[in-house]
Order: C-alpha cells, then sequence, then structure tokens
C-alpha cells in the first residue's frame, strides 16, 4: 500500500513540475512570438510584392520559430523547479506538513493519493491562445491581401537579336507591297523561324549570330537588286512614254533593251515579281507602253513605286527614274551599255575655241600693311637710273681692286685680315 502512494505521489510531482515549468516557457515565448510574426509578415509581404516563391520562406520560417522556441526555453529555465521542489510545494499547498518531502528522504510514510493533489494555480488559456490567434490572423491576412500588378512584376522576355527583328520587319514590307512572289517570302520567312526555333539559351551564340547577320545581308542584297530592277524597268517604261515620234525610232531598240534586261532581274532574282505583274510587264514594249491610258499607266506606275519604295526603306521613290532613263539614252555617243557607261570618250575636234582667260595676269592687292611678312611686295614703280658720272666707266681687268675714295679704296682691296686690320687703324 505504501510503495502504491509513493508511486502516485511521485508522478503527480513530475506532472506538476512539467505543469508549472510549461508556464514559465510559454510566458516567455509568447512575447518574443509576437515580435517574430510581426516580422515574419513583413518579409512575406515583401516576397509576394516581388513575386518571390513562398514555399521556400516557409521552410526558413519554421526553422526561425524552433530557434525561437529553445532560446525561450534557455531564457525561462533558471524559474524552473525539480520534483523534490514540486513535492515541498504540494506539501503547503495541501497543508501536509512536510509529509510528501519526509517520505522521499525515506523518513516516515508517503499519504494516502489524493485526486485534488495540485498546484494551487492555474493556465490562463485565453492569455496563452490571445496573442497565437492573432499572429496567425495576421499571417493569414498578408497571405491573401492583393497584389496589384506592375510591368517589373511580369516575367523578364529574353528579346531576339536585333538582326532577326530587322529581317522580320523587311518581310512584312515587301509582303505588305502586295507585287512580290509570296513562296520567296515565305522562304526568307522559314530561315527566320528556324534561328527562332532554337533554345533562348543559344539565340546569342556566335554561330546564331552569324546566321542571323548572314540572313539580313542577304535580304538587304536582294532588296537592293529588286530596287534597281523596278527603277530600270520604270525609267524605261516612262522613257518610252515621254519620247515624240521623231525620237521613238531611234530609242525605242535601246528601250526594249533596258526593259529586256529590267524584266529578267525581276523575274530571276531572289526576290521575283508575282505571276499577275511579271505577265502585265512582259507583253509590253517601248510602243505598246504609249498606247497604254492614263489611267492603265497610273495604276501601272504606283505598283512600281510602291515597290521601289519598300525595297529602299523609303530612301527612293521612283519618281526620277524616267529622268535618270533620258539621260542615260541622250548621253551617249558610242556602242556603250546602259550598265557601263554611254561608251567611248569623244575624241574630235571642236570648231570653236575655248577660251577660258588662262592668258590673263591679274594682280592682288592689299592696303594692310599690319599684316605684312618678309618678302612681301609693298608696291612697284618706275624711275629713271642714277648715273655715277664721277666713277671710271672703262673696262677693269680681272680680279683687280676697284677703285674708292679714301680709305674704302684700301679696305675694299683683296688684303688679308691682318692687312686689313692694319689698314683700319691707319685710316680711322
Amino acid at each position: 500500500m505504501n510503495d502504491a502512494a509513493a508511486d502516485f505521489w511521485k508522478r503527480r510531482a513530475l506532472r506538476e513540475t512539467f505543469r508549472f515549468n510549461l508556464g514559465w516557457w510559454l510566458q516567455s515565448f509568447l512575447r518574443a512570438v509576437v515580435f517574430y510574426g510581426v516580422i515574419c509578415a513583413a518579409v512575406i509581404l515583401a516576397m509576394r510584392t516581388l513575386r518571390w516563391n513562398l514555399s521556400e520562406g516557409a521552410f526558413v520560417g519554421f526553422g526561425g520559430l524552433v530557434i525561437l522556441a529553445g532560446l525561450c526555453f534557455f531564457a525561462a529555465r533558471r524559474h524552473f523547479i525539480t520534483r523534490s521542489e514540486a513535492l515541498t510545494r504540494l506539501d503547503a499547498d495541501l497543508n501536509l506538513h512536510s509529509r510528501l518531502s519526509s517520505a522521499s528522504e525515506g523518513i516516515g510514510f508517503w499519504p494516502q493519493p489524493r485526486d485534488e493533489a495540485r498546484f494551487s494555480l492555474q493556465l490562463k488559456w485565453g492569455t496563452i491562445l490571445l496573442p497565437l490567434l492573432g499572429i496567425v490572423g495576421l499571417l493569414c491576412l498578408v497571405g491573401l491581401v492583393p497584389i496589384p500588378e506592375s510591368p517589373s512584376a511580369s516575367p523578364m522576355e529574353r528579346s531576339e537579336p536585333g538582326a532577326w527583328s530587322a529581317v522580320q520587319e523587311k518581310i512584312e514590307d515587301l509582303r505588305a507591297a502586295e507585287i512580290l512572289d509570296q513562296e520567296s517570302l515565305d522562304t526568307l520567312q522559314s530561315a527566320l523561324d528556324a534561328l527562332r526555333q532554337q533554345p533562348e539559351s543559344d539565340w546569342y551564340r556566335h554561330e546564331s549570330l552569324e546566321a542571323g547577320d548572314h540572313l539580313l545581308a542577304d535580304v538587304a542584297q536582294s532588296a537592293a537588286e529588286l530596287q534597281r530592277n523596278l527603277e530600270t524597268t520604270l525609267g524605261a517604261a516612262e522613257a518610252a512614254r515621254r519620247m515624240e515620234d521623231a525620237q521613238a525610232a531611234a530609242l525605242d531598240p535601246q528601250l526594249n533593251k533596258m526593259l529586256a534586261e529590267g524584266l529578267q532581274g525581276l523575274a530571276q532574282g531572289n526576290l521575283p515579281l508575282d505571276e499577275k505583274m511579271l505577265s502585265e510587264l512582259k507583253d509590253l514594249d517601248a510602243s505598246s507602253l504609249r498606247q497604254l491610258s492614263a489611267e492603265e499607266w497610273e495604276a501601272l506606275k504606283d505598283k512600281m513605286c510602291q515597290g521601289i519604295v519598300t525595297a529602299s526603306d523609303g530612301f527612293e521613290s521612283g519618281e526620277k527614274a524616267g529622268d535618270a532613263a533620258l539621260l542615260a539614252l541622250m548621253g551617249q555617243t558610242g556602242e556603250g551599255e546602259i550598265k557601263r557607261g554611254p561608251g567611248a570618250a569623244p575624241m574630235a575636234l571642236k570648231d570653236k575655241e575655248s577660251n577660258v582667260g588662262s592668258t590673263r595676269t591679274e594682280g592682288v592687292e592689299s592696303e594692310d600693311f599690319s599684316r605684312a611678312t618678309i618678302g612681301t611686295v609693298v608696291g612697284l614703280g618706275a624711275r629713271e637710273h642714277e648715273v655715277d658720272t664721277l666713277t671710271e666707266q672703262g673696262p677693269t681687268p680681272g680680279g683687280s681692286m676697284s677703285a674708292g675714295s679714301g680709305g674704302q679704296t684700301a679696305i675694299e682691296q683683296a688684303a688679308s685680315p691682318a692687312e686689313q686690320e692694319a689698314l683700319r687703324r691707319f685710316f680711322r
């Protein structure tokens, strides 16, 4: 019977020890968890604003909570009691006059078990749960509050190389002109799509960039060839319509040759015209072009001008193509072709003399002598020579001394330096 009583009181002391120490730990932990919850709410709001992954932050937050609980345990440990202290507290609360403490030391017998044996203290669950519920509500509110969308929040898209965008823009412009064969444009579009189908990580590799630049160069070269052929065809057609009957007989063969060259380039180039427009142009020559009505000619001219504008990116309009063709035809004096030049230069002399005034001399005069330099001619004048009648005018033998006056005669003679110095001292 005494052993059963001892087990009862020891278990009851252990339970009360746990309740007492738990109260001290909760008191320390609840104070810290309020501040920790506010910090977590601010972090969650910031992560949602920046569109970060909250699942990774949840593990970090839970780990921080465990660490905080451990720190609070060590902070409250100085207030904890042992089982012996719990027995002493039970003796005082139950008025057992230290019978439990004495029995634990082997003195006397354990009292009879009593169901009301507990500390005279109670945990205030309202005080414990209220801060916890507040923190949980705050975290839920922060997690559910709507975050406005912003341009920076949208996922960043990798932009394609500039050469690809330039090729795409050129293809769309040429397609909008509606004068080219669509299969050739589809071929260019397929080549560009093949580059775009690569993984985005390979877009800016050296091979991809080089392929894009090569495709852009091909498109630019094809567009320049298209512009040149359109200008040749349009120029020849417009020149044919301007021709007078007297000029047509002599120049129609050359115009037909220009038309044939332009149409050949438009049919066989990398960007050929569509079949409908080619058929309209192939049936025309210099004479038939003059027979078109004004409406038919304007419609045909507008299509070719639109193609020239598109091919040249708006730098050329085709309005001067006719003038250029007429100048090329009128300036030919030899057997040269249109693309090579007007032929050999004329070598015959002209009837009239060319006088460009190369034999006339004009002087340059300036009255500002403040800017004169050494060697500048200040002025020119005419005067008579002054003849010295006192000087002998007869012939003088070579190597002889010239006559002078006074000491100058001796000084200017061909004497040695020592003799000249003696003469200067004598005639000084």
